[in-house]
């Protein structure tokens, strides 16, 4: 009775599916709202009904500078990806000096 209510693996700490759950849908979050900014940004430079209901001047500059982000983030996480070193298989002690 270790406190599972039986779903799940043993051994997996809540801790660890939150990594995994931020490491699946992070990136795609990211990517959602950094396009979202930039069309909206859009939206409000060129039809004026929106742009007057955002009240402000900047729009184009911020959908290019989200725009900018968009293409900085992906690009950074798929240097991370290529950046990551292969796991590395672990020898016991007990292992070496059997022959």
């Amino acid at each position: 009775m270790s406190g599972s209510s039986g779903r799940g693996v043993a051994g997996v700490t809540m801790g660890d599916r939150l990594k995994r759950f931020q490491a699946r849908y992070e990136p795609m979050i990211t990517r959602t709202l950094l396009l979202g900014i930039f069309g909206t940004g859009l939206l409000a430079q060129f039809v004026e009904p929106v742009g007057d209901a955002m009240a402000g001047k900047t729009f184009l500059g911020g959908a290019l500078l989200s725009l900018v982000g968009y293409v900085l983030y992906d690009t950074l996480k798929d240097l991370a990806a290529s950046l990551r070193l292969a796991p590395r298989a672990q020898v016991k002690s007990q292992e070496l000096g059997s022959s």
